[in-house]
């Protein structure tokens, strides 16, 4: 992945099952079955599996020397289940415990050094709290998916929405966006454009002969991250308590 230029950092979302129950999936060799093992939250085979895995985990990211730029990484999961995880990492991998990145709501902000806000949540991520977290050293991003429906980069959706989504962050004094996915693929984009989701929730750019072909969407999308880059730019020339400039003002108005 890095030889293709993407990270540096790597986000590991293994922990939690994604819209299902807690189960372990894995190959028994005696039999050479692949089971499928439902386990409880936090329960004693749970954490049976998964302190062995952080524990080998570490050791494996320590010897590659990739350690520093790994965030255990978990999608729109209520507090409490967050919480349990939270206190098991602190237990038997501590090294993470400033690692921890939620894509969510702003109820799991004192969990996550990295939070990305859902677009629905987004009022509740007040001026104050980024700043405190920015202060603290923490990331606050926002994200769409396959809502709202609009502004989204989806295959229907007005090309400058993909544009705009950047100036929110710019607006709201965020640290970014936060796009879930950049090319995951039906099996066939152009045949079948849907595999779970609304159509271009799933992808931004599409597959070509020699690597992947752009959309406007992912254009129109770059663009905006330009525009939010200046912005940023502008901003750290300010003193510090100083105000946005007023044609900085007026542009953020207009947008």
């Amino acid at each position: 992945a890095r030889r293709a230029g993407l990270g540096p950092t790597i986000a590991a979302y293994s922990m939690l099952a994604f819209h299902s129950e807690e189960h372990l999936t894995y190959l028994d060799t005696r039999t050479g079955e692949q089971v499928v093992e439902e386990v409880r939250l936090g329960g004693e085979r749970w954490r049976e599996a998964w302190g062995a895995f952080l524990r080998g985990f570490r050791r494996h990211l320590t010897e590659r020397g990739w350690l520093a730029d790994t965030w255990l990484s978990f999608d729109e999961r209520p507090r409490e289940t967050m919480t349990v995880v939270r206190d098991f990492v602190h237990e038997v991998a501590p090294e993470f415990d400033d690692r921890i990145a939620v894509a969510g709501t702003v109820d799991t902000a004192d969990i996550a050094d990295n939070l990305s806000v859902g677009w629905n949540d987004l009022d509740n991520a007040t001026e104050e709290l980024i700043e405190q977290r920015r202060r603290d050293g923490k990331l606050t991003t926002y994200y769409v998916y396959g809502l709202p429906a609009h502004p989204n980069t989806l295959a229907y959706s007005p090309a400058v929405e993909a544009r705009m989504l950047p100036w929110f962050s710019a607006r709201k004094r965020l640290d970014g966006l936060l796009r879930w996915s950049y090319n995951s693929w039906p099996a066939d984009v152009f045949e079948g454009p849907v595999f779970v989701f609304t159509q271009g929730d799933e992808y931004l750019v599409y597959p070509g002969k020699d690597g992947p072909m752009s959309s406007v969407r992912w254009e129109q999308l770059r663009e905006g991250i330009e525009d939010f880059e200046l912005v940023t730019q502008i901003r750290q020339r300010l003193d510090e308590g100083e105000q946005d400039p007023e044609a900085l003002t007026r542009a953020m108005e207009l947008a």
